[in-house]
């Protein structure tokens, strides 16, 4: 969704203010705690991670948070 509407022109800001509306947000904790457990036992790829997190029953929400803060900040971010 975020996507889309970076895609029709909206800002960053307002694209995450909106997917932050409509989508729950309280699996995101749990997902990155699994997350680093993941990483912990030696997983290094994102996609794994996705998958992983999926099979777990993760949102979408809760599985872009988590790899996003795996990867660390935006180095395209002012």
């Amino acid at each position: 969704m975020r996507a889309e509407l970076l895609r029709r022109g909206a800002a960053p800001e307002a694209a995450e203010q909106a997917v932050a509306e409509v989508l729950p947000e309280d699996d995101r904790a749990a997902a990155l705690a699994a997350a680093a457990r993941w990483r912990a036992r030696g997983g290094e790829d994102e996609q794994a991670l996705a998958r992983h997190l999926q099979r777990k029953g993760f949102s979408r929400r809760a599985i872009v948070a988590a790899l996003r803060q795996e990867a660390g900040p935006d180095p395209d971010s002012p």
